[in-house]
């Protein structure tokens, strides 16, 4: 991969119900563009699906239990994939899937139209602050390729995107198409001469990379190494370009470190990108992981005290002064919720009774206190440093979120 087109790459989350067909289309776009997957045996009509579906207890039982990911190496750019399960048990997982992401490809079927879990990941990627790049509503075979009942989905999902706040500042292509057939995925279909937009892939081929609102340098250290006497730092960075000779501040540490040069792998040494991955040789104070790089006019905070909006995921309630791991890019810091200000159900997103604690897939407002400052911005400013997760003793995910009031 070029390092233009890695620059230029987005990770593309399919959300939607259970069985709308997210593993099937991910597999038709790898079979029309001629990609190569394994099928497994008995797939049948299904062997688009088997090619996402990975695990045992997935191809026997028809269902994505994990997500996956497929990378699209074309020549206009660069496209991960990301499939996660439909399952409401299951939406561990698809936090997963979700916070990885930088767009989202809503997956509706054309015969059952909405449902609660597309519901409830429209909620999810509405407060994750994933923009939604298209709707693609599938299984127009199974309609018969009826415009009036693509019309009647249409408008479901224009209620959804209004209640949900999923659909940003701009609305997303809404698209017939059909995994099963191919139709709309990634040519345009003769059986639906009525659809003037565009296909799923060249909608797809449109979004633009997810960015920071401006061009200061951000990088949050993945890892420290020191090789032959020098102090090598490596991680992606989030925005803004970082050249030898620059000059970038440590979060929380303080201070100021020199670029001394920049090690980019497998590309030759140079100017390092927003998105890119690569190493930096710096001269100055102690980095460590989980520590932020940034420019002087990068707004980072650094505070032991963040106002979060939450989804709750746990089975469990989350209780003021009860104790979890906030993970926010490379940093882990404990922390304690000192206060729940709001609550909202996650579907209706009608205020609930005022309580000390959220419940199973409620959405709140709450307070928290960190160990260790957390460095953090406004989800607006850098979404990768405007993104969190609240983890158990065992570091399962029980909750996902974003910073400052939204």
């Amino acid at each position: 991969m070029s390092s233009e087109q890695e620059q230029d790459a987005v990770q593309v989350v399919f959300a939607g119900h259970l069985d709308h067909g997210k593993s099937t289309l991910i597999g038709r776009l790898r079979t029309e563009l001629g990609l190569p997957h394994e099928r497994a045996a008995g797939a049948g009509l299904r062997e688009s699906a088997f090619a996402m579906d990975q695990l045992a207890e997935e191809q026997r039982d028809g269902m994505t239990l994990e997500t996956a990911q497929v990378c699209l190496r074309l020549p206009e750019r660069v496209l991960v994939l990301i499939d996660v399960p439909g399952h409401r048990e299951l939406l561990h997982n698809t936090l997963t899937g979700v916070s990885h992401a930088t767009a989202a490809v809503l997956v509706v079927d054309a015969a059952e139209g909405i449902r609660d879990q597309t519901r409830r990941h429209a909620r999810v990627l509405a407060l994750l602050g994933v923009p939604l790049a298209a709707v693609a509503v599938n299984k127009m075979d199974l309609c018969g390729f009826d415009r009036h009942r693509f019309d009647e989905v249409s408008t479901q999902v224009a209620v959804l995107l209004r209640e949900s706040g999923a659909g940003g500042p701009s609305e997303p292509a809404v698209i017939p198409v059909s995994g099963r057939t191919g139709d709309n995925v990634v040519t345009a279909s003769g059986r639906m001469p009525w659809h003037h937009g565009p296909t799923l892939l060249g909608q797809l081929l449109s979004i633009p990379a997810m960015a920071a609102t401006d061009d200061t340098p951000r990088l949050p250290i993945q890892d420290v190494y020191r090789v032959n006497g020098e102090t090598v730092v490596v991680g992606t960075l989030l925005s803004g370009c970082v050249r030898e000779g620059d000059w970038l501040e440590l979060h929380p540490a303080g201070g100021t470190c020199r670029v001394v040069s920049v090690r980019r792998f497998p590309s030759a040494p140079g100017a390092v990108m927003a998105g890119e991955a690569a190493g930096l040789v710096l001269d100055g104070p102690e980095p460590l992981r989980g520590m932020v790089l940034a420019g002087a006019a990068a707004g980072v905070a650094c505070t032991h005290s963040v106002l979060g909006r939450v989804f709750w995921l746990s089975a469990g309630v989350l209780r003021e002064e009860s104790a979890w791991a906030c993970r926010c890019a490379t940093q882990v810091v404990p922390v304690t919720v000192t206060a729940v200000r709001e609550r909202l159900d996650a579907e209706s997103l009608d205020a609930l009774p005022p309580d000390r604690g959220l419940h199973q897939y409620e959405l709140g407002l709450v307070e928290l206190r960190a160990v260790d400052a957390i460095v953090c911005t406004g989800f607006g400013v850098c979404p990768g440093l405007g993104r969190f997760a609240l983890e158990d003793s065992a570091g399962h995910p029980v909750a996902a979120g974003v910073f400052g009031e939204r």
